[in-house]
């Protein structure tokens, strides 16, 4: 299931940039994996990896680079596996107040894998924040990609805002408004 992480970056490498610097960009990743097998667990070493290699081969930076395919993770997912987006959730609200737990049951499925952690620490009618409790502060760009690609897909209007006067060193803090 979270193959669907690698499955959303080839998305988004393709729809930017075309198939054939898709290959070049496997290729400079220097990376071998099943780009269809969705029952495999990422790691962010292997997003940043992709990411790297993206930026060297497009041109564009790294941060953008993770940014736009955390940020691809909804559409694709919402696209090629609408039961999952549907099990987490009807509503914007929904889905953030659920991605905690998921994250957690995924931890218990695949215990190779070490799944980020989110927690909500006030939630209003239109409004949220939720921490980030990262490893690596180079993947908080993916982090914001992916939260702001999940509000897109639930209100196009949604806003996801980093806050870092209440960032810590281990915890990257977003507003997430609608």
């Amino acid at each position: 299931m979270y193959g669907i992480i690698y499955v959303a970056i080839k998305d988004y490498a393709e729809a930017a940039f075309g198939t054939e610097t898709w290959q070049n960009i496997v290729a400079e990743s220097g990376l071998n994996l099943n780009f269809n097998l969705t029952e495999q667990p990422y790691n962010e070493d292997t997003v940043t990896a992709f990411a790297s290699a993206i930026a060297k081969v497009t041109g564009i930076g790294t941060d953008e680079a993770l940014y736009k395919t955390g940020y691809q993770i909804a559409g694709t997912t919402a696209q090629k596996y609408p039961d999952v987006m549907l099990s987490r959730g009807d509503t914007i609200q929904e889905y953030f107040l659920n991605l905690p737990a998921f994250h957690n049951r995924i931890s218990l499925i695949y215990p190779e894998l070490t799944a980020p952690e989110f927690r909500i620490t006030e939630a209003h009618d239109r409004t949220m924040v939720m921490e980030y409790l990262y490893k690596r502060k180079e993947f908080w760009p993916y982090v914001h990609g992916y939260l702001a690609g999940i509000g897109h897909y639930f209100d196009r209007n949604a806003r996801v805002t980093p806050l870092p006067e209440k960032t810590t060193a281990s915890h990257m803090v977003y507003k997430i408004s609608w």
